[in-house]
């Protein structure tokens, strides 16, 4: 249930985590399409990139938006109270989200949620899959629980979890006129989890499955870390 910022255009190159988006002084976010990358996440510059994503911040009328700042979401779908998020951390929601889906901030106070969030990552960490490790050589999980013979635990391991990448442009154009509710989906990426200290989480950036849907939108492939199979005759 986390939600990261897309890549934008840095007025005043390169575009690091100290960069704040400000329209205004000719930050540009040129989101990705089905015939272009954009200036978006894309799996040519970031696939197997080591990140630490920190706690964002809401703020009005101008948005604080900072790369690698995630806020927690609600998933549609889910049932929603006391653990939900930790519980959407944990396990998978039994929900569909597609590229420019709107999807709520989840409600209450932000370093709150991100602890809720941070309590279900180190159950993934000690004790759903304990032994896995990133190969920075072949960008790939190793001795994970999805790997065992016998006694597989899921199809990947537990600890990549999906990222909804958000449109920084209407992140910033609705605080405005308030603090944001919302933010708008135009990517998804997946994140495996190598650590977390405080609510600082560390890890890699990597494709996660994703489904195919005639009626959702596509993006460009270097942009698409959702990979779906196909059978091609």
């Amino acid at each position: 249930p986390i939600a990261i910022p897309d890549r934008w255009n840095e007025n005043a190159p390169p575009w690091t985590s100290a960069s704040t988006f400000v329209p205004a002084a000719g930050d540009v976010y040129d989101p990705p399409e089905l015939v272009a990358a954009g200036s978006g996440l894309a799996l040519s510059a970031d696939f197997g990139a080591p990140v630490t994503i920190k706690e964002g911040v809401l703020t009005t009328p101008a948005a604080t938006i900072k790369p690698w700042r995630y806020l927690p979401i609600e998933i549609p779908g889910s049932v929603w109270g006391a653990g939900a998020l930790r519980n959407n951390t944990v396990r998978c929601a039994d929900a569909k989200v597609h590229f420019t889906d709107s999807l709520n901030i989840a409600a209450g106070d932000l370093h709150s949620n991100a602890l809720e969030i941070i309590d279900g990552l180190n159950e993934l960490i000690t004790v759903k899959d304990p032994g896995a490790v990133w190969n920075p050589a072949t960008k790939r999980v190793d001795n994970s629980c999805a790997d065992l013979a016998v006694g597989r635990c899921a199809p990947i391991s537990p600890r990549i979890l999906p990222m909804a990448v958000y449109d920084p442009k209407a992140l910033s154009d609705d605080s405005a006129g308030g603090l944001p509710a919302s933010i708008w989906v135009n990517n998804m990426v997946g994140f495996f989890v190598e650590s977390v200290s405080g609510t600082d989480i560390t890890g890699y950036i990597t494709t996660y499955p994703g489904l195919r849907d005639a009626g959702a939108g596509m993006l460009y492939d270097d942009s698409s870390f959702l990979r779906a199979p196909m059978l091609v005759q």
